[in-house]
């Protein structure tokens, strides 16, 4: 018996990275072209079942001479004997060896009759294009819909995740999700048809890691390997450890703001932050909605897909939004809570809102298109939401700071159409009778952190009496803040200025703010973690170097630190401007004036 043998045609799984595909591409077509030299019988194209080697196979397939039945898997296809180039379609065999590998054996072409046939075999050299050829045609009709955003994660609690993502091509939405990347068994799906896909996933464990991918009903198009994952949040109340990366200013596309972001995760390493808190200005110039894609999702793409980000609005968004009608690119690129979905209290708009991670109760604020106003709806749903909160820590965000001597002037009643002295003396009373323990803010492009402090709601703002501990607060020594347990009130808070997440630093004024501890005119962002009843927070220049650390711990009674015993010690020094500044911790109270 004669028997013409076409070579194993290699066809691998989706996941390979052999696929020229897009992921998860899906064969709609497959032909096997040949040419017969020396025609015969029609014949019978099989799937081969027995494995076999080009070089040495002619007349035998498998242990015995000739070609058995158990040599076979199936008929695909009648082929054609006469002397011509002819094609056969064998698609499903294609498709089934993209299932299992390990079954491509090739095919057999046997004849009908006792006549058999001479193909020009893959070695045919007088005329190349007439040796045989697989053509596998992919997704034919349905182009894969490119991502313009990435998939991305919002508004994560102990027992939800949402998943957002943006496709060129309006198609329905649909994540699967699952405890491995590689059994992916849950899914969550939207019929609806939309550029924007947002996914809320329901009833997840806390503290728990999962794997997922997102897609249309029908096609994964990112995500279903170890880089595309979410750990959803521990019990509220639950002391358990967590980190955040706190950046602001940053969104610019320049190379500072990669520096930035690099340096971050390199000081992480393989324990990245659990949550991303952005305080503002994260699409230059005007918050547009491709500022928005190139500037933003496009540069934090690989930690958006497995963090969280908590933002707040800023000037620059601002000029492209409105929190009035929660409209523009900063309201359609987030979602954020409204009706107390992540913890706290509703508030009713996506404009300002609060939410609980472990232990800590964060807010987030509008300084720039809110009312300010005491009586103004945000600040009567502050107050009500301080109150309704029994967490151990109290940590507030926002874009325009209460304090800095950096781009923008916080005693300047000019700068910035007020916003920073509005937030100063309408909303800082509302957060420090209610215990406050950590305020971020960015806008002015500079790192500044402040000791202690409380009570400083007056312009110009002076540090007499309002500096609680005027020691250096540096993590794992003497001088570190020490609280009582909860949320007491007027008992200090430390101020930061992280406006230096990427766009250009600089000095408006003297850079040095009665209140402030520590200034610093370097690109870079901040590290907070909390554990249990230690805060700490740290300063990463965009080299990497750690320039400053502030530690808040808190326990009943609280020990007095020395500085609050009255003890001078010179604490650390820095430079502003060329000149040379001298911090000292004195005794509560004192007059911290500048020493140069």
């Amino acid at each position: 018996m004669f028997a013409a043998m076409l070579a194993p045609v290699a066809t691998v799984p989706p996941s390979s990275p052999r696929l020229k595909g897009p992921l998860g591409s899906q064969i709609t077509s497959a032909t096997l072209t040949y040419t017969i030299s020396n025609g015969g019988d029609t014949g019978c194209a099989f799937d081969v079942a027995a494995d076999w080697d080009a070089s040495t196979t002619f007349n035998t397939v498998g242990p015995t001479p000739g070609v058995q039945s158990e040599d076979l898997v199936s008929l695909v296809t009648f082929a054609s004997g006469n002397i011509a180039t002819h094609s056969i379609t064998v698609t499903e065999s294609l498709v089934r060896w993209v299932d299992d590998p390990a079954g491509n054996k090739g095919w057999i072409v046997l004849p009908t009759g006792t006549d058999g046939v001479e193909f020009r075999s893959s070695e045919y050299a007088t005329d190349p294009s007439l040796r045989p050829k697989l053509t596998v045609v992919i997704n034919e009709g349905k182009p894969t819909p490119p991502l313009l955003r990435r998939p991305y994660l919002q508004q994560g609690t102990p027992t939800t995740m949402t998943i957002a993502w943006r496709t060129d091509i309006a198609t329905e939405s649909r994540v699967r999700f699952g405890l491995d990347p590689l059994d992916l068994s849950q899914e969550s799906t939207d019929a609806s048809v939309a550029t924007d896909h947002v996914i809320r996933l329901t009833s997840l464990t806390p503290s728990t890691q999962y794997y997922y991918d997102v897609g249309t009903a029908t096609q994964p198009l990112a995500g279903g390997d170890a880089d595309h994952y979410f750990v959803t949040s521990p019990a509220i109340g639950s002391p358990t450890a967590f980190s955040a990366w706190v950046v602001g200013d940053s969104g610019n596309g320049g190379t500072a703001q990669a520096m930035v972001r690099d340096a971050m995760l390199a000081v992480t390493g393989a324990t990245p932050p659990d949550i991303f808190v952005h305080v503002g200005d994260m699409a230059y110039t005007v918050g547009s909605d491709s500022q928005f894609t190139d500037y933003f999702f496009a540069p934090y793409a690989d930690i958006l897909n497995h963090t969280v980000c908590w933002p707040s609005m800023g000037n620059h968004e601002g000029a492209s939004s409105d929190s009035g009608t929660q409209s523009g690119p900063y309201y359609e690129s987030y979602v954020l809570p409204t009706a107390a979905e992540a913890g706290g209290l509703a508030s009713g708009t996506e404009a300002y809102s609060s939410f609980d991670f472990a232990n800590a109760h964060f807010v987030c604020l509008d300084s720039h298109d809110t009312d300010r106003s005491p009586g103004s709806g945000m600040l009567t749903w502050l107050a009500e939401d301080l109150q309704a909160t029994d967490q151990e820590w109290l940590i507030a965000f926002w874009h325009h700071p209460p304090y800095t001597k950096g781009t923008h002037d916080s005693d300047s009643v000019g700068d910035s159409g007020r916003r920073m002295r509005d937030m100063r003396e309408n909303i800082l009373p509302i957060l420090e009778a209610a215990g406050a323990d950590l305020v971020l803010g960015g806008h002015s492009h500079i790192y500044e952190r402040s000791f202690l402090v409380d009570g400083g709601y007056d312009t110009p703002t002076t540090s007499a009496g309002r500096i609680l501990d005027g020691g250096a607060g540096a993590p794992g020594s003497e001088s570190a803040d020490v609280k009582p347990l909860g949320l007491e009130a007027n008992r200090g808070a430390v101020y930061v200025v992280a406006g230096h997440g990427g766009a250009g630093v600089g000095v408006g004024g003297t850079g040095d703010h009665p209140l402030m501890f520590f200034s610093e005119i370097v690109n870079g962002s901040c590290l907070l973690s909390v554990d249990a009843n230690v805060l700490t927070l740290q300063d990463v220049q965009l080299t990497g170097f750690v320039s400053d650390g502030v530690q808040i711990i808190k326990q009943d009674p609280p020990i007095p630190t020395a500085s609050q015993w009255g003890l001078v010690i010179l604490t650390m020094a820095h430079v502003i401007a060329g000149t040379i500044h001298f911090a000292y911790r004195e005794p509560r109270g004192a007059d911290r004036t500048p020493r140069h």
